[in-house]
């Protein structure tokens, strides 16, 4: 029987290399050099909806270095020129002005990388201080003006806290997003390959310190895990991280298929399913209306026609579909998604309840030495045994 901690161990030394070597088999779902966009609802603008922008850079650099389990945020095909990343930028920015015009009393700008905006080497110092720039020039224009964005922990330090503030001032929100994905590490580093900072903590302490707010966000239903399993992770670390303080703002992103990931590579062998909106509503069962106010759940569309996502039928998906996706917090919108949930019984609600009541035959450490080993003889010839006596 092998312990957490050898599964951790073997875990930390070998994901980045199989994963490298799984993606370069499956091809990298490789992204132009210019940005895009989504639209997304925001707490502090009811009924309004708002760009969360995004530059196609050379990508996570976490990633390119094997990277988490579940994306393929590797960015495009070369390193995108600094000229081009400047003029993405100025698109960028123009397209949130525009859609701010109007409304005097609030403006976000959503802004990011693929992987981390304060990665120097995905986004040049040259970029992000334009994009600054542009921010700076808008806070007089509005009653509120907030700047989103997202990063990993170890690109977070106070030099770039002071560089925000030097440019936004102190009347500026600013909410930078982390993907925390679990505070279980047998999910986060054994499951998804996520290399937290250990740090995490500290940090979130100093970006205090510089009135940031915190948005962590958590990947709904990692590999391997079962559908219970899922809601109680998601369930539990979202009310320790609120009675903690530790988080401003949480998103549960719904996990999606992308082909050059593990993840992928196990929905088309038929061993894992994608949560649905069942598995959002469970959660919201098991939040209180006070706790969901915090709460925002993405992840049922994409902007990749290539990108596979989860849901439900067409009975359930008419209902609640986007009720779900433009959740703001509200307890009468959580109370109106619960009374809808319960007055559905298609056929797709009875398979999730039949997946939720569902059993996993062996522990989580069991399932991971079983993956790892199977993994590990593939694509480095070998075994469990082999890569955990190299850790010893």
């Amino acid at each position: 029987m092998y312990t957490k901690e050898g599964v951790l161990q073997v875990a930390e030394r070998f994901w980045n290399p199989i994963m490298r070597r799984l993606r370069k088999e499956r091809g990298r779902n490789l992204t132009g050099t210019s940005w895009g966009h989504f639209n997304l609802p925001n707490s502090s603008a009811p009924g309004r909806m708002f760009p969360l922008c995004f530059m196609r850079t050379a990508g996570c650099r976490h990633a390119l270095a094997g990277g988490c389990t579940m994306c393929d945020y590797g960015g495009a095909p070369k390193r995108p020129s600094l000229e081009s990343q400047m003029v993405a930028a100025k698109d960028m920015c123009d397209h949130i002005e525009a859609g701010n015009e109007g409304h005097s009393d609030y403006a976000l700008f959503n802004v990011n990388g693929i992987g981390s905006f304060f990665d120097s080497r995905e986004i040049p110092v040259e970029v992000r201080h334009y994009i600054l720039g542009r921010i700076a020039a808008n806070v007089g224009s509005f009653k509120k003006l907030e700047m989103a964005t997202e990063t990993r922990f170890e690109f977070m330090n106070e030099e770039i806290l002071a560089e925000l503030r030097e440019y936004l001032g102190w009347e500026a929100v600013i909410e930078i997003g982390f993907g925390l994905e679990s505070l279980n590490d047998l999910v986060r580093e054994g499951a998804m390959n996520k290399k937290l900072d250990k740090k995490w903590e500290e940090k979130i302490a100093l970006m205090r310190r510089y009135n940031i707010k915190i948005c962590l966000h958590f990947q709904l239903k990692p590999p391997f895990l079962t559908e219970r399993e899922t809601v109680d992770e998601v369930t539990n670390t979202i009310k320790y991280l609120i009675e903690q303080k530790l988080a401003d703002n949480i998103i549960v992103m719904s996990m999606n298929i992308r082909q050059a990931t593990l993840v992928g590579k196990m929905y088309e062998a038929g061993e894992y399913e994608l949560p649905g909106y069942w598995t959002v509503v469970e959660i919201m069962r098991r939040l209180t209306s006070e706790e969901c106010r915090q709460v925002h759940f993405f992840g049922f569309i994409t902007p990749r026609p290539e990108v596979v996502v989860g849901g439900g039928c067409d009975e359930c998906t008419d209902q609640i579909k986007w009720k779900i996706l433009r959740f703001s917090g509200q307890p009468a919108e959580r109370e109106e998604i619960l009374r809808i949930a319960d007055g559905i019984n298609c056929d797709c609600k009875r398979e999730w309840q039949i997946r939720y009541e569902r059993k996993a035959t062996n522990s989580l450490e069991q399932r991971l030495v079983e993956a790892l080993d199977s993994l590990g003889q593939e694509y480095l010839g070998k075994s469990f045994k082999d890569m955990l006596a190299e850790v010893l």
